[in-house]
Order: C-alpha cells, then structure tokens, then sequence
C-alpha cells in the first residue's frame, strides 16, 4: 500500500469520525431525557477518542511501501450523510445510533480489508471492533428501555 492510498483511507475514517461526533453532539442537545442526552454525549467522546487514534498513525510507516497500482475503493460510498430531527423519540433515537454504529462497523470492516499493511489493517479492524461494541450496547439499552416496556 503506499503513502497515498494510506493518508486516504485514514482521512476518510477521520472525516468520519467527526462527522460520528457532531451528529452525536447535536443529537444529545436535542433530546429532554437526561439518559438519552449522555447516552450521546459518551458515544461523541468515544467517537473523538476513535478520531484521536487515527490522528496518530504516522503516515511515514507507509512510504516504503509498495507503489503497485490499487484499484479505486469507490470510498465516498462508504460514508453517508444522517439527520435527525428534534422529535424524535427515545426508540427512534436508539435505532438511529444502533444503525449508524452498524455502518461504522462495517466501513471500518471494509476499510480492513483494504489495507495492506498488518498495522493498518490492526487498527481498521480494532475500530470495527469498538464499533460493533457500541451497537450491541445501544440495542442492550433498546431491549431494556423499549422491548421490555412495551
């Protein structure tokens, strides 16, 4: 993978980082439940902590690397624009960050596959991880407060 390529992939991630923390940000201004409000205010400090992580990969690492040519990753299909509205509900919030989380395990999934190098790759698939991790926290949190309520 080259110099390149590796700076792509990692200021797509970066850009969707903070993208992840402004909607989560705005998201946790909108809402009157105090639990709603740091449910997403915790998922925007873990989404700058994810975007702090990436800030520190030295590019440098990736200079020798090979050059061969890559195919495109078509890699502005694997981020979306998201809006949320001020009425929505707690249920509607929750899938909202459950399906936003899912599709940042599967970029970052996508993004591990892409990458060459094992310590890129390592940090890609750490990310799905953590990310994955989120949406099973926030759909343990759905089951609670709304499957069990209802």
């Amino acid at each position: 993978m080259n110099k390149s390529f590796a700076d792509q992939l990692i200021s797509k991630a970066m850009q969707r980082e903070e993208d992840a923390y402004k909607l989560y940000s705005d998201a946790a201004t909108m809402v009157n439940r105090s639990e709603v409000k740091k449910l997403f205010e915790d998922l925007a400090k873990q989404e700058l902590g994810h975007k702090e992580t990436l800030s520190k990969i030295n590019l440098d690492d990736f200079e020798n690397a090979s050059q061969e040519k890559l195919s495109d990753p078509n890699l502005s299909q694997l981020v979306e624009a998201h809006s949320l509205n001020e009425g929505f509900t707690l249920q509607d919030a929750l899938l909202f960050a459950i399906k936003r989380e899912d599709e940042s395990y599967r970029f970052y999934k996508e993004f591990s596959l892409l990458a060459e190098q094992d310590a890129l790759k390592n940090i890609f698939k750490n990310l799905a991880k953590m990310e994955m991790q989120h949406k099973m926290n926030l759909e343990e949190i759905y089951e609670d407060k709304i499957y069990q309520e209802n």
